[in-house]
């Protein structure tokens, strides 16, 4: 008998080419480029105004004017700003400038800080002071004086904080009086939208937990958080956000950070949170 051979099917060495026609080409390079040119453009509109706030505002920084532009870009704004740990005006400027916002509540516990904001409040006429610490009840604490202004706290610098950034160093320890947001708020009224701002080197939760009636009246807030223990005894992001969930706030995105110069490590966030569906 003779036997048949089967022949397998021929399959093609390469994968048959797609001509791609050459006005899709460069219609997707052109798109691809004006992408760039745009971004390019924002870019440097943005050097030039904060190179002008620079020049004009009585107190500027970089890194606020980042952040309050980010927000508006966001849609996110504020006729009533709450400022804790205002340090030397930086945020309350921006919010000012940019926002207009018609009244920004300063709370600083620094005694030069304190002097640096009465002094700015007779040229930012929205600015408000209130020289004390915020915390979860009233009462006297220890405020660990620094070399660097902002990094100043109710709480000691934590190991990690002392790695990154060794020339922020603590050089004295003084009593401060520190009241609750609640009770300095409770005969404010405010336009709407409110934002709460806070920025208070590891006492944030402390400042939360005082501050549940006025919460009830804030629309937006932006707290720096930490991922490491940047202060001995500070509350992490995870945690954290478990607490302003507890007071009817999600957490949205970050809107800043803060890095280890040595590794690039994301060390805090400047975290946005809002209410559910807003």
């Amino acid at each position: 008998m003779s036997r048949k051979t089967q022949s397998l099917p021929q399959v093609p060495a390469t994968s048959p080419q797609v001509a791609v026609p050459r006005a899709a080409i460069a219609s997707a390079a052109q798109t691809r480029l004006s992408h760039i040119l745009a971004r390019l453009h924002r870019s440097v509109g943005d050097g030039l105004k904060a190179a002008r706030a620079m020049i004009s505002w009585p107190r500027f920084s970089l890194t606020s004017f980042r952040m309050v532009s980010g927000l508006l870009q966001q849609s996110i704004t504020a006729r009533t700003v709450l400022d804790v740990g205002a340090n030397t005006g930086q945020f309350a400027v921006a919010a000012a400038k940019l926002m207009h916002a018609a009244e920004i509540h300063c709370f600083e516990p620094h005694p030069g800080c304190q002097q640096t904001l009465k002094k700015l409040s007779a040229v930012v006429p929205a600015l408000v002071l209130h020289s004390c610490g915020l915390g979860e009840q009233e009462g006297v604490l220890d405020f660990h004086l620094n070399t660097h202004s902002h990094s100043s706290s109710f709480l000691s610098l934590g190991e990690k904080h002392r790695e990154a950034f060794p020339e922020a160093r603590e050089i004295s320890v003084i009593p401060v009086r520190v009241s609750t947001l609640d009770r300095e708020c409770a005969g404010l009224q405010f336009t709407h939208p409110v934002l709460l701002k806070i920025d208070v080197q590891g006492f944030e939760s402390a400042v939360i937990r005082g501050a549940q009636a006025t919460l009830s009246r804030v629309d937006y807030v932006v707290v720096e958080t930490s991922f490491r223990d940047l202060y001995d005894g500070e509350m992490l992001f995870s945690e954290f956000m478990d607490l302003m969930r507890s007071y009817g706030f999600d957490f949205a995105r970050p809107v800043g950070s803060l890095t280890d110069p040595r590794t690039g490590e994301i060390l805090q966030i400047d975290a946005l949170f809002t209410r559910p569906n807003a």
